[in-house]
């Protein structure tokens, strides 16, 4: 059985920042003016911090050091949350455009950590000065959640993506989205670049992964019904960065980004934290289930 332990290290995180602004209502009655068209009563206003500041949060959730270094001003995420019928989902969202980058922000990049951790939400290629400080920092894991595989080489060693950005990373025709397809995306992604470590995230059907050396490693998703899927790249991002520099095994540390994101995605609440004592207590849970059916 796994332990969700993690040391208390200095982690930089750096990358794209949100503004996530939240608007939340109920639709309980129609507009006379477009028909169909709902009308909603906001309750609730407010604004989280999200991108690489959510990685810094679920860093500190689990005991590390977060110093949150970005790549300028951050992007506003207008986001419309409706409660209706007992239902709670978002909507709609508007997002304002990428500010420019601010390459200077990262002569912050000096300070002493063990870990390092991107996050690229920003469209296109990162500033080329910003990837040379990155390559130069002396941290030994090197963790990112990115778009595009190719812009990072030599400068990360483990690379987290999606299957819709692996998709678009692959040579036309792509092949169709399978288990096996995405395992061979990760090696190829793998050896073509040179990292040590490829994660493939697949939603709620889990994760594939591979390693440089041949070895790949699947795990399916613990959430049959995710309430909001924002922010669940992150949580595993930082939770798979800290449990690797916390010396878990590969399989292990992939394993509790997977049970934090799981967690996450199942939390009434918009960009959630996860601890360990939140993996611990569902690990065990699940186990004694296992034990006992």
């Amino acid at each position: 059985m796994i332990d969700a332990t993690f040391e208390p290290l200095s982690v930089l995180v750096c990358g794209d920042q949100t503004e996530d602004e939240l608007i939340i209502g109920t639709a309980r009655r129609m507009s006379r003016e477009s028909p169909g068209l709902p009308v909603v009563d906001v309750t609730e206003r407010g604004s989280i911090a999200g991108g690489a500041c959510n990685v810094a949060r679920q860093v500190r959730a689990l005991g590390g050091e977060p110093f949150l270094v970005t790549t300028g001003p951050p992007c506003l995420k207008s986001r419309l949350i409706v409660e209706d019928g007992g239902v709670t989902r978002e909507v709609a969202r508007f997002d304002s455009a990428w500010p420019s980058p601010d390459p200077l922000a990262f002569h912050q990049l000096q300070r002493d950590a063990e870990v390092m951790t991107f996050r690229q939400y920003r469209p296109g290629r990162p500033s080329e000065s910003i990837l040379a400080d990155m390559r130069r920092h002396p941290a030994t894991v090197k963790v990112g959640d990115v778009q595009a595989p190719a812009y990072f080489a030599g400068v990360l060693n483990v690379v987290k993506l999606s299957v819709a950005d692996a998709w678009r990373n692959l040579a036309r025709p792509a092949p169709p989205v399978h288990h096996d397809t995405i395992r061979a995306a990760a090696l190829s992604f793998c050896r073509s670049f040179g990292f040590e470590l490829v994660v493939i995230t697949a939603g709620r059907d889990g994760y594939h992964a591979a390693h440089v050396d041949g070895v790949t490693i699947s795990g399916k998703g613990i959430a049959d019904h995710p309430r909001s899927v924002a922010g669940a790249g992150d949580v595993f991002t930082a939770t798979l960065a800290m449990a690797l520099a916390s010396r878990h095994e590969r399989r292990d540390a992939l394993a509790l980004a997977n049970i934090a994101a799981g967690l996450g995605v199942m939390r009434p609440i918009h960009l959630p934290s996860i601890t360990a004592e939140d993996m611990n207590t569902w690990i065990s849970t699940s186990f004694h289930h296992r034990a006992t059916t």
